[in-house]
C-alpha cells in the first residue's frame, strides 16, 4: 500500500500502540498494508523503506505539535533541529513528487500564523506546499484503536517540477555524497541537519 504510518508499530512490537485503522463508508477496518515506521521497534527504521515508492505519510502519533503550533522545538532549539523536519527530510525522500506528509490536528490548535512562518522557511519553501486541510475531504482517512478523528490536517505536499525531480533522484542515488555537502555547507554557515536551501525548485 501507498502509505507509511509514521512513528507508530505494530501492536505485536510494542504493547503501548493501538491498531490502526482506515476510515471507510462502511466504518471501520482494520489497516493491514501499510508500511509502520518507529525507530523505538526493531526493523521499522525509516531507512528500509525505498526512494520514492509511497503516496502518503500518516503522523498522527507523531510528537511535532509544539513545532506545528508555537513554532519552536520540543527542547527550545532552533525549528530546523526538531523532530517535525527530521521527518520531513525522511518523507521527501520516500515520498513521490505530489505526494503528501499528514498531521491530524484539532481545529482549534491550527495556528495559520506558525503555518505561513513555516511555509516561508527557506528548508520548507522549495520542497513543500502546506495546507491546513479537513479530515472529511481527504482522500485517506486513519484513525488508532477507538480515538476519535481529528477534524483537521496539517498537509505537507511534495512540490513537482523538473528541478524539484532533479535533485530528488540526485539525493536518492547519492545521498553518502549529500552528507559530505551538508557538512561544507555548515561550516559555511548553511542550513542544518543536511538540508540544502531549494527556493529555485518549481512549484
Amino acid at each position: 500500500m501507498d502509505i507509511v504510518v509514521a512513528c507508530h508499530c505494530e501492536p505485536e512490537l510494542k504493547e503501548s500502540m493501538l491498531p490502526m485503522y482506515k476510515i471507510t463508508a462502511d466504518g471501520k477496518e482494520l489497516l493491514t498494508d501499510a508500511t509502520y515506521v518507529d525507530p523505538a521497534c526493531e526493523g521499522r527504521s525509516w531507512e528500509r523503506v525505498e526512494s520514492s515508492s509511497k503516496q502518503y505519510i500518516w503522523g498522527e502519533n507523531c510528537p511535532v505539535y509544539i513545532e506545528l503550533t508555537q513554532g519552536r522545538s520540543f527542547f527550545n532549539d532552533g525549528i530546523e533541529e526538531g523532530l517535525l523536519f527530521s521527518i520531513l527530510k525522511e518523507s521527501y525522500r520516500i515520498l513521490r513528487p505530489g505526494g503528501s506528509a499528514i498531521f491530524p490536528i484539532l481545529p482549534e490548535k491550527v495556528n495559520e500564523e506558525i503555518i505561513q512562518k513555516l511555509q516561508e522557511h527557506p528548508i520548507i519553501q522549495g520542497r513543500w506546499k502546506i495546507a491546513v486541510e479537513k479530515t472529511l475531504t481527504f482522500p485517506i482517512r486513519l484513525a488508532p484503536g477507538n480515538r476519535e478523528q481529528k477534524k483537521a490536517l496539517i498537509v505537507f505536499t511534495k512540490k513537482t517540477g523538473p528541478n524539484c525531480n532533479r535533485r530528488n533522484n540526485k539525493d536518492n542515488s547519492s545521498r553518502k555524497s549529500n552528507k559530505r555537502s551538508a557538512k561544507r555547507s555548515s561550516k559555511r554557515g548553511g542550513n542544518r541537519k543536511g538540508y540544502r536551501s531549494t527556493a529555485r525548485c518549481n512549484s
